[in-house]
């Protein structure tokens, strides 16, 4: 039988590193909520904010050009430089595994994961790859634990999420600049916002709605290199682009006051809908617990958002306190994220994080970069492929001839999987021919693909 210390740590938290079973005690749950009084920190050196960012990204682009310009077109000069979107990449990357393996709030982490996945942006365009890991220390992990509505402001206004859905540049048609400019309005973002940050596909909404929206948030934009007001690459808003008149959102009237709040305000009240809160709890008991979730597990953690508006600490209260959450079978099939981080975090891996990050992209998950703003797949379906699973295969063996191990495998077994470790799995790695195939065997077990 699986113990409920087991679960806590692998189901809600990152996998076990050697001692943290142990240390959960008897009351699982305030185990993990005790994690969410305490800031959850990102490991390593200091790293750009989003102005920073969007400052080094403008240079590069400035001197890249220049290079072009004058004949270069090697990876040598400007490519490599501090300012290039993908050395500012991969430092957050390195800071994100580090994380991983050193954390002492693993659950905070992982609904760091959940949100940011859930707020997505992609680091598949260089400029969104240099403030990916900004927009989630920025606008994610200060509001994880507060009101959802903070977290649906501060990731809609953050420039990262302003660029990545083009509203940098949406201009109300009957606005000044709209009279004037050969462009107009831009509904990417509040299509998402409706569809996928609030209300959810079948929330209620119709096209009307979003291109009210979209009117609503017109003039949401970044500080240029000519403004003067404000701090290069920081949020503005642009009081001669936003469109003219009140906006009717769900069924609500917004007058137009001439600043930001219009927008603010039809955001908040889509925070507070009904629909937002079945939308939120199903994907958060979908991403903890199971792919089809217990109903009665998605309506205790609905009444619980609605009942304290929107307040997220009541509904993860709610999940850990429902019989379903720490129920002994495993539900969910790791993610390969999931997968790395359990992984890093349970051998407490060394610095070379290149190859941890070279991982993940062979495994078909790269950090910050999700296909659309849909975020990553959070099912089994998406991660089970043969060829999926062929490739999880390769990268436990590489783990395996990589780690060079100087400990005791059946003991580090125990110290990741705890109760949940198969007495198959254990014969398998006592018969194993080295160290470096016990491991790769215990990183391909059944057990260690799920939580």
């Amino acid at each position: 039988m699986i113990d409920q210390a087991t679960i806590a740590v692998n189901r809600f938290g990152l996998g076990g590193r050697p001692g943290e079973i142990a240390a959960v005690g008897g009351l699982p749950a305030d185990y993990l909520l005790a994690q969410l009084d305490r800031a959850p920190r990102v490991s390593g050196p200091e790293l750009p904010d989003t102005a920073e960012a969007i400052t080094a990204f403008r240079e590069f682009r400035r001197q890249r050009r220049k290079e072009l310009a004058s004949g270069d077109t090697g990876k040598t000069g400007t490519m490599m430089s501090s300012n290039s979107p993908r050395r500012i990449y991969n430092a957050e990357v390195r800071a994100r595994i580090q994380t991983f393996v050193e954390t002492d709030t693993p659950f905070a982490e992982r609904l760091c994961l959940f949100w940011a996945n859930h707020f997505a942006v992609s680091a598949a365009s260089p400029p969104i790859a240099a403030m990916a890991g900004a927009f989630e220390r920025e606008a994610i992990r200060p509001h994880i634990t507060g009101n959802f509505a903070d977290m649906v402001l501060a990731s809609t206004a953050n420039p990262g999420m302003l660029l990545y859905l083009d509203n940098a540049n949406s201009i109300g048609p009957n606005s000044r600049a709209g009279r004037r400019r050969n462009r107009g309005l831009n509904e990417n973002l509040a299509r998402e916002l409706l569809e996928l940050h609030t209300l959810g596909v079948d929330g209620g909404y119709d096209l009307d709605d979003i291109r009210e929206l979209a009117m609503a948030i017109t003039g949401w934009s970044l500080a240029g290199p000519k403004t003067t007001r404000a701090r290069m690459g920081t949020f503005v808003f642009r009081r001669g682009a936003h469109e003219p008149g009140t906006r009717n959102v769900m069924g609500e009237s917004y007058r137009n006051t001439g600043s930001v709040a219009q927008g603010q305000r039809v955001l908040n009240d889509l925070a507070q809908h009904p629909s937002t809160a079945r939308h939120i709890a199903f994907k958060l008991a979908q991403h903890f617990i199971a792919d089809a979730p217990d109903r009665d597990l998605v309506a205790t953690m609905e009444r619980a958002y609605l009942q304290n508006r929107g307040e997220l600490m009541p509904v993860y209260t709610a999940m850990l306190s429902h019989p379903t959450a720490f129920r002994p079978a495993p539900m969910k099939f790791k993610t390969p994220v999931d997968y790395m981080a359990s992984v890093a975090r349970g051998l407490q891996v060394d610095r070379n994080y290149q190859f941890w990050s070279r991982g993940l992209v062979v495994m078909g998950q790269r950090l910050w970069g999700p296909p659309s703003p849909k975020g990553w797949p959070d099912t089994r379906k998406r991660w089970v492929s043969s060829d999926a699973l062929k490739t999880r295969l390769d990268f436990a063996v590489a783990v395996g001839r990589k780690m060079r191990t100087n400990f005791d495998v059946q003991q580090r077994a125990t110290d990741m999987l705890g109760a949940s470790l198969d007495r198959d799995t254990e014969i398998a790695i006592s018969r194993a021919a080295d160290q470096s195939q016990a491991l790769a065997l215990l990183l391909m077990s059944p057990e260690f693909q799920k939580r």
